[in-house]
């Protein structure tokens, strides 16, 4: 009962990290988008494009290795360049995600749409990249923005989230969008579609983590006020004890400028 419990209180925290919730869900739909291509893009560059299969694979094995290790190394890079993704770098670190993620939302919605194969590389090469390119900067702001007794419990959890909603759900999902047509050739063009369209999901939830980042950003924590509460507390004591010597100092003050005329007629009367 108290491991069900403890499972729970964990899972309850990462729940109330939003920018962890709305990140882990915007890798899902990039998990989703590479399963699915890597899954349907030889059958739909034969069938649909009518490219040679030979042709197909090797261009697209090419595209697969090159496009995301050369993402990743520029995204981690070009983080690293801005400062990294950690205390108030994250709202930037995420802000630098968004727009990766706009750029592999340009790039994914016509390969669905192109007629030719000529086409249809370059622009998975390039949507691909950016896929990568999310990466390490999500990775990194994932561990970092949960607290350090619940790292390993979020990784755990994470890694959940992709199998079923990216590597599991794409195949299942398409597929059955495929099967819902007669035609076969449309029904695979548009299940397709469905994988490359897909991208506006985790662009969505690009968006929303951004916006948590920043209210996590500018929303003072417990320790933060706590803080402030203690400053403001030494600063009224150091007011109250500055005003009160300055009255002791007036009062000093008036009493040695009433007591030095009394001593001068002291000292007339006795001349």
């Amino acid at each position: 009962m108290s491991q069900l419990s403890t499972f729970l209180k964990h899972l309850k925290t990462l729940f109330e990290c939003r920018v962890y919730v709305h990140l882990t869900l915007a890798l899902c739909s990039l998990y989703f988008i590479v399963t699915g291509i890597e899954y349907w893009i030889t059958a739909y560059i034969t069938k649909v494009l009518h490219a040679d299969r030979v042709v197909s694979i090797v261009s697209f094995s090419v595209t697969a290795i090159t496009a995301p290790i050369a993402g990743v190394f520029f995204g981690g890079a070009l983080t690293d360049r801005l400062g990294g993704y950690r205390g108030e770098r994250l709202e930037g670190a995420v802000r630098l995600c968004v727009h990766f993620g706009a750029m592999a939302v340009a790039f994914s919605v016509p390969i669905g749409f192109v007629p030719e194969l000529i086409y249809l590389i370059p622009l998975t090469w390039i949507l691909l990249f950016f896929g990568g390119a999310v990466m390490p900067t999500a990775a990194g702001i994932l561990i970092s923005v949960v607290p350090t007794e619940i790292k390993a419990f979020s990784s755990a959890v994470s890694i959940m989230a992709y199998n079923l909603f990216g590597f599991f759900l794409s195949p299942i999902l398409s597929g059955a969008v495929m099967d819902a047509f007669d035609d076969e050739l449309v029904g695979l063009t548009w299940g397709f579609r469905l994988i490359l369209l897909w991208s506006f999901f985790g662009f969505g939830f690009m968006v929303l983590a951004w916006y948590a980042a920043g209210r996590q950003m500018h929303r003072p924590t417990l320790e933060t006020m706590e803080n402030s509460a203690r400053r403001s507390s030494l600063t009224d004591m150091f007011n109250m004890l500055h005003v009160k010597i300055q009255h002791e100092h007036e009062e000093t003050t008036a009493v040695d400028n009433t007591e030095k005329p009394l001593e001068r007629r002291k000292h007339s009367a006795s001349c």
